[in-house]
C-alpha cells in the first residue's frame, strides 16, 4: 500500500512539472493559447460582473496581452515547485495546485465562455479529466504522518477507555464509605 502511494504521488509530480517545463520550452503556443481566449473570458466576465471589471485598466484585453508572458513564467515555476511538493507527499502543495487547477480549468475549458469556439465534447473530457487530478490531489499525505496519527488516536482512545473504567470503580468506593460512615453514625445512635 505504501509504494502505492508514492508511487502516485510520483505520478502526479510528473504531470505537473512536465506541464511547468512546457510553458517554458513551449511558451509561444501557451501566449498564444492565453491571447486567443482571453478576451472573450473578459467580455464574459464583463457580463457577468458589470461595468466594474472597465475600471481595472489592467485586465482590459489590450493592456493585460503584454502580461501574458510573464504569468505563463509564473504558473510554469508555481507548476514545478508545488509538483515537486507533491513529490515529497506535501499536503499544502496539493490543495494549492488543486485550487490552481481549478482556476486553469475555469478559464481554459469552459464551455459556458467557449462554446461557439470550440468541441464541447472535448472541453466536457477534459473537465473530467481534470476533476480527478484535482480529487488526487486532496488524497496527498506523506505515509508516515497516517502512521503517527492513528498511533496517536489509539493511544488516546485507550486513556479515555482507562478513565472510563476508572470511573464508576471509584465511584463504587465513594458509595460504598458513605454507607459505613452511615452505619456507624446508626450505631452510635
Amino acid at each position: 500500500m505504501r509504494f502505492s502511494k508514492f508511487f502516485g504521488r510520483i505520478l502526479l509530480a510528473i504531470l505537473y512539472v512536465n506541464a511547468g517545463f512546457s510553458q517554458f520550452f513551449n511558451q509561444d503556443s501557451y501566449i498564444h493559447y492565453v491571447n486567443i481566449r482571453y478576451p472573450v473570458f473578459y467580455g464574459y466576465a464583463l457580463n457577468l460582473i458589470g461595468s466594474y471589471l472597465e475600471y481595472i485598466e489592467i485586465l482590459k484585453p489590450n493592456n493585460f496581452i503584454q502580461y501574458t508572458p510573464n504569468l505563463i513564467l509564473a504558473l510554469g515555476v508555481t507548476q514545478i515547485l508545488l509538483g515537486f511538493g507533491v513529490g515529497l507527499g506535501i499536503q499544502q502543495a496539493g490543495y494549492c495546485l488543486a485550487f490552481l487547477t481549478v482556476i486553469i480549468t475555469g478559464y481554459a475549458h469552459n464551455p459556458l465562455i467557449y462554446s461557439n469556439q470550440v468541441d464541447i465534447n472535448r472541453e466536457y473530457l477534459q473537465i473530467i479529466f481534470n476533476i480527478g487530478i484535482i480529487g488526487a490531489l486532496f488524497l496527498i499525505r506523506k505515509n508516515k504522518n497516517n502512521k503517527n496519527v492513528t498511533v496517536k488516536n489509539t493511544a488516546e482512545s485507550d486513556k479515555k477507555e482507562q478513565k472510563n473504567t476508572e470511573q464508576p470503580k471509584q465511584q463504587n468506593n465513594e458509595k460504598s464509605n458513605q454507607e459505613n460512615t452511615k452505619k456507624r453514625k446508626g450505631k452510635a445512635l
